[in-house]
């Protein structure tokens, strides 16, 4: 093969490579105009401690908890000022849900931010079908 197809190969896939990094920006600034994304940053974050792995657990028994039955929470978590039950959850106001948000090392959202992506926020992350 000769030097002048090499060349013409490399130069045909670095430009296929900047046509997919032009797509990834394209998809990320949709995903920036979504409802989730500061929970898509925050999983991505460094801050992220647990892995979904290590919640799944939690997130898998929350996603079938009725009204009165008690919501499960991360190890190590202090559980005071977080929902005991969905039906609590369900009542928590604004205050409350940044309070609940803080102690799960939710990142901040907009100043602001509706009630329902406060709420959907948290229960993205605790496994909540909400």
């Amino acid at each position: 093969m000769s030097a002048f197809n090499q060349g013409a190969q490399i130069i045909q896939m670095l430009q296929q490579l900047l046509n997919g990094q032009q797509e990834l920006r394209g998809q990320v600034g949709e995903l920036q105009n979504q409802r989730g994304f500061p929970i898509l940053v925050w999983c991505r974050s460094s801050t992220y401690s647990l892995t979904r792995q290590q919640c799944l657990p939690m997130m898998l028994y929350n996603t079938s908890a009725v009204d009165f039955a008690p919501l499960r929470y991360p190890a190590g978590i202090p559980i005071n000022n977080l929902p005991a039950t969905f039906h609590e959850f369900k009542t928590f106001m604004e205050p409350q849900l940044q309070v609940a948000a803080e102690v799960l090392g939710l990142p901040a959202l907009p100043g602001n931010a509706l009630v329902d992506q406060r709420r959907a926020q948290i229960a993205e992350y605790l496994g909540i079908l909400y």
